[in-house]
Order: structure tokens, then C-alpha cells, then sequence
């Protein structure tokens, strides 16, 4: 972000030479075809934007789609998978030729698989980006052979340069990862995955009355039906799912594989009624009720999700682990040790009493995500 001049310079000087493409881990999406959202208002050059479409691993959700590249993006990417956005958006920077292309962990929620196709051809390929230079940011330490040079944070967020050797610096470089306090001109991005979620339900289902009132207790047993359901998240959009029949039995552990964009999100954001109504048919059943004639916040209440990215809210750590104030100090500490992660919290808390650290203040700069999202757990 001090390359983009984002952030506050408080102290030395630094200047660049070229424009600069970024590609930050919450991609930006517009409304507009597939094409339109890679192009950003460019001339059309067709032998490089199929080299593009290549390069980032869209040349198969492409031909899955009715209409291609003319497929319409919804807002946000609305309609496509966490991957497809990233692809996307990465893809957009490629495109717009830039000298300088600074890449902040874009790929994280991309599967292994496309993320190393990915990188082979944008970062390692000399052809595409020939010339060009290439700031990746990233916590993994697998990537480190594709880059030439790595630059390591210290823990008084000191910069080390790793030229030779780089492998022997792995351990050291995770142990000593860090995040830059920025102050941004775009505060709206914080928590964005969970205000998008939000803008996207009507707001009158919420308030809407129930036609289904379950019995004190519900769910008792947490069987799981989807009937011939289908869903869109626009109505002028094509459908994320189709006619889906599944039965999950109660205690039943099920894993849903896919390719990026087959619908594995979608079908979870199905069961938090995160789509409204209006562009769904079928029926999901939980114990025998229709959660589409509930009352939203009733089925919301009785349902736990662990997502990719945590979403962390100004405030205490134990309002961040307890923000319904259902739980007591002893409730909250044995989730903690059984996350086997007491080093980890221990530090923050001192020793959970009403009193003590629990009351640590948390901000969102994300260096307190993981923590939180396996406590979650």
C-alpha cells in the first residue's frame, strides 16, 4: 500500500517510475459482462486478452458459461465463487499493461491447484509480464522460489532482503509476518465480505411475518433437505444452482467438493437465507421445516458458520467470541483450550477474569483474524 501511496508517509521519501496495477485480497468487481470488468474501459486487443484469459485460468469457467465472456458479473461478483472473483480481478490488471503490478496475496482464496497454474504463468512466465516488475505479499511460504528477490518484515517491521538461499529464511519469515497499519481512503472495505452479504438480502424478508413457527427447541436433530431447489442471485442471472436433491442425516459430516464457481458457497449462503426468496424455487428442510416460510433471524440464531476470511468488529476479544453475551468466562476458555490454542490467546487475556485482559481492545487490521477463526471453531 506505501507503494500506491496509500498509506501515510511519516518518515523518508520514495518515488515511482510507471503505472501501477494493484490487486488487493478482497477483489473489486463491477456490474458489467465478464469482459467489460477485464477491458475497464481499454481497447480490445484480441491475441492479448486471450493470452489473459489463459494466463489466469478463466478459459474454462468461460466455456462453461451460456454466453461466455458476455456473461453478466452482478455487483460485487455476486454470481461468481470467491476464486473467479480473484481470477477476474487479476486478470483486469494484467490486461491494463502496467509497469509495476503489486500483488497483496490476491490468491488466497483460489484452490492449489489453479493458484500454481496461475503463478507459473503470470509470475514465472517471462513472456506475459516480460520486463515488468512484480511485488507479490503473502504468508506462504511455498511461493517463495517464484520470486527473485524476498523481502522479510522484522518484528519492528525492519525490511531484510533474502537474495540467496531464500529457503533457509522460511520458518523465520512466517514467525515474523506482520500487517501495516494503514490509514485508508476507502474505509468501506473493512468487513466488506460481510456488508455485501447484508446489501444483498431484501430488506423485507427480515420483517416479513413467519408462515412457519417451529416447536420451542427446533432443531432438535439437524436433518438437513434440499428439494429440487434452484437459485439466482439476480433474476436476470444465470442459475449458481440448479435443481439440487440432497438429504444430509443428522451428525452426518459432508464434504462438498468443486471447482472453483460450481456452487459450493452458494449452497451454503442457501442455508443462512442470504439470497432472497424471490429467486429461488424449491425447498430446503431442516427437521421438517421450510426455513424459507421461517422467520430469517429465527433460522440464522440457530446456525454456525466458519467462513474463509473471519469478519473482526472494533471491540473487546470477548465481545469478538461472545457478541450475544450467551456464554460465561469458563464457557469461552474451554472453547479456547480445546482449540489447543491457550499460547496463542493467553497473551491477550491474561487470565480471563472479568477484570483482566479479556477486555483488550481488537482492531481491524486483521492480525487478529486467524486467532478468531479458530476459536470460532
Amino acid at each position: 500500500m506505501s507503494i500506491c501511496g496509500e498509506v501515510e508517509m511519516t518518515k523518508g521519501a520514495g518515488s515511482v517510475v510507471g503505472y501501477i496495477a494493484l490487486v488487493e485480497q478482497t477483489p473489486w468487481i463491477m456490474n458489467g459482462t465478464l469482459c467489460e470488468n477485464i477491458l475497464f474501459g481499454r481497447k480490445y486487443d484480441q491475441e492479448f486478452y486471450s493470452k489473459v484469459i489463459f494466463s489466469c485460468a478463466l478459459s474454462d469457467d468461460i466455456s462453461n458459461w451460456k454466453n461466455g465472456d458476455q456473461t453478466v458479473i452482478g455487483e460485487r461478483g455476486i454470481n461468481i465463487s470467491g476464486g473467479q472473483r480473484a481470477r477476474l480481478a487479476l486478470a483486469r490488471a494484467v490486461y491494463s499493461r502496467a509497469e509495476i503490478y503489486v500483488l497483496d496475496d490476491p490468491l488466497s482464496a483460489v484452490d492449489a491447484h489453479v493458484k500454481r497454474y496461475t503463478l507459473d504463468h503470470i509470475i514465472m512466465d517471462p513472456r506475459l509480464l516480460a520486463g515488468k516488475i512484480r511485488i507479490m505479499a503473502t504468508h506462504e511460504e511455498k511461493l517463495l522460489p517464484y520470486f527473485d528477490t524476498i523481502l522479510q518484515l522484522g518484528s519492528k517491521r525492519s525490511v531484510t532482503t533474502l537474495q540467496q538461499n531464500p529457503r533457509k529464511y522460511q520458518p523465520k519469515l512466517l514467525d515474523a509476518s506482520t500487517q501495516l497499519d494503514a490509514k485508508t481512503d476507502n474505509p468501506e472495505s473493512d468487513n466488506a465480505s460481510l456488508k455485501s452479504s447484508l446489501s444483498e438480502k431484501p430488506d423485507d424478508e427480515e420483517d416479513c411475518a413467519a408462515q412457519e413457527i417451529p416447536e420451542q427447541g427446533w432443531p432438535s436433530l439437524g436433518k438437513i433437505e434440499f428439494s429440487n431447489f434452484s437459485m439466482k442471485y439476480r433474476q436476470d442471472l444465470e442459475h449458481a444452482l440448479k435443481e439440487i436433491n440432497l438429504t444430509i442425516k443428522p451428525g452426518e459430516k459432508v464434504g462438498i467438493v468443486g471447482r472453483t464457481g460450481a456452487g459450493k458457497t452458494s449452497l451454503a449462503r442457501c442455508l443462512f437465507r442470504l439470497v432472497g426468496n424471490s429467486t429461488c424455487s424449491g425447498s430446503i428442510l431442516i427437521d421438517g421445516h421450510n426455513i424459507q416460510s421461517m422467520n430469517i433471524r429465527d433460522v440464522r440464531a440457530k446456525l454456525g458458520s466458519i467462513p474463509q476470511k473471519p469478519t473482526l468488529f472494533n471491540g473487546t476479544f470477548r465481545q469478538n467470541l461472545d457478541p450475544l453475551v450467551k456464554y460465561t468466562v469458563e464457557d469461552m476458555w474451554s472453547a479456547i483450550v480445546k482449540c489447543g490454542i491457550v499460547d496463542l490467546v493467553q497473551p491477550k487475556l491474561g487470565h480471563g477474569d472479568d477484570s483482566g485482559g479479556g477486555e483488550v481492545i481488537l482492531d481491524r487490521d486483521g492480525s487478529d483474524d486467524e486467532l478468531l477463526k479458530e476459536i470460532e471453531r
